[in-house]
């Protein structure tokens, strides 16, 4: 009788950013980004405190002592409660994806990219944080977010992309400042894997229905393009009356 055979343990697909094939190439295209970042503005940019607004920052910088008050009463405070705050873009956790076997779509984050980030100024977008630390320092560099990583990804390649270029200091030092003042939400109840996937699904959700709310249908742009014209042709007889009667 032969003897039984062994049977081998099932492999488990892993989640992490290394493992899963599907995004692959487009992981290493994000740590060029970081990558030319780093060389250009230094590496020392991962752990810096946001900029305040007495330092050109555009909105209260995170005040950790705040955060962690905020993080300790998690169990108290409603669903969906948060601390709005500045914050470095460059101390998120990158690569962190609340779906990482869906393929992200390059074309997207480079239509997001040119037509949001033209030029340096305030950051478009609004980045959901998860409080994941207590009675810690905030742990920059591993800040878990929550909110579309397309919108993280866009603000990355934008800058890299300008440095390659050979963009002058000053329009440089712009960027960084747009990094290093990026609007946060931060939320204490992200407290495990499903709260965070779901509120990352909600974000989604409703990012699409503000762009199909704001998107305006074909009539919609007859409409508002044939009321510019009239506007337009009253204002040329309006002028061409007065040219008239100026003569």
């Amino acid at each position: 009788m032969s003897p039984k055979k062994q049977k081998s343990k099932p492999q488990v697909l892993e989640t992490s950013d290394e493992v899963v094939s599907v995004n692959a190439e487009y992981n290493e295209t994000r740590r060029g980004w970081i990558t030319v970042i780093h060389n250009k503005l230094g590496d020392a940019l991962l752990t810096a405190a946001p900029l305040t607004v007495a330092q050109g920052g555009y909105i209260d910088a995170l005040d950790p002592n705040v955060i962690k008050k905020f993080a300790n009463k998690a169990c108290d405070i409603t669903k969906g409660e948060c601390v709005t705050a500045g914050c470095n873009l460059m101390a998120f956790d990158h690569h962190d994806n609340q779906s990482p076997h869906v393929p992200i779509s390059k074309k997207r984050v480079q239509d997001l990219k040119n037509t949001s980030l033209v030029t340096p100024g305030p950051c478009p977008f609004t980045f959901d944080i998860v409080i994941n630390w207590r009675n810690t320092d905030v742990p920059f560099g591993k800040l878990i977010r929550v909110s579309p990583i397309e919108m993280q990804d866009a603000v990355l390649w934008r800058v890299a992309e300008r440095i390659q270029d050979g963009a002058p200091d000053d329009e440089v030092a712009k960027w960084k400042t747009m990094l290093m003042s990026v609007t946060c939400r931060f939320f204490a109840h992200l407290d495990n894997d499903d709260s965070r996937y779901f509120h990352a699904l909600q974000i989604r959700e409703l990012k699409q229905a503000e762009g199909a709310a704001c998107q305006l249908s074909t009539i919609q742009v007859v409409c508002d393009v044939w009321t510019f014209k009239v506007l337009l042709l009253l204002l040329l007889l309006l002028l061409l009356l007065l040219l008239l009667l100026l003569l």
